[in-house]
């Protein structure tokens, strides 16, 4: 597994830190007053916590998502990018995900689509929900451009064929799969803007 080190890695690993201290300087009474100590234990043990698991969701999907990228592309090497929100944030494309030729074995996923992906493999998976379809789509979308395909309609269209598998990979029942692939052939493809459609 590929650690991917940002801003909230950091973070995570200040405030770990930062709430060991507070709990060495209580126990050796070195804290201004009992009370004090322990409110500074549990405040940044409470914050460690929250960035660790906002961590922890990042580091398993992009995981998740690599090892879908791998099989559907048939790249050993290929690898998924969740973008942080931090940088997300700057991204004014509106692609849900993407694939830079200059980095033809990486592709990239937004925040909000890694998000959705989270959401799915947390859930029950018996209920998709649209922005769960569409992210498991986006996935196999980007992962059918990192095997070589550039034609946006081609790539649409081999990704449905995908959509399936896609969704068994991260846990669906095959009805739930057959289901997720059939919500997003039916109601979200026909929205799709032309370039995306004619090719099936």
């Amino acid at each position: 597994m590929r650690l991917d080190v940002g801003v909230l890695t950091v973070v995570t690993v200040l405030l770990v830190l930062l709430a060991t201290r507070a709990g060495v300087r209580l126990v050796r009474g070195r804290a201004s007053s009992w009370g004090v100590g322990v409110v500074a234990v549990v405040w940044w043990t409470v914050l460690a916590a929250a960035a660790g698991l906002a961590e922890a969701e990042h580091q398993v999907t992009q995981q998740l998502a690599t090892s879908v990228t791998v099989m559907v592309s048939g790249r050993p090497g290929a690898v998924a990018r969740c973008a942080r929100r931090t940088t997300d944030m700057l991204d004014v494309s509106g692609n849900a995900g993407s694939v830079s030729w200059d980095t033809p074995d990486v592709a990239r996923l937004r925040a909000d689509t890694c998000a959705a992906l989270w959401s799915w493999v947390m859930s029950d998976k018996t209920h998709p929900t649209t922005d769960q379809v569409v992210a498991l789509h986006v996935l196999a979308h980007e992962a059918v451009h990192v095997g070589g395909e550039r034609a946006e309609a081609t790539t649409e269209c081999v990704a449905m064929g995908w959509d399936a598998t896609v969704a068994r990979a991260l846990g669906a029942s095959d009805a739930v799969a057959e289901q997720i692939a059939t919500a997003y052939r039916e109601q979200v493809y026909p929205t799709m803007p032309d370039e995306y459609r004619g090719a099936c």
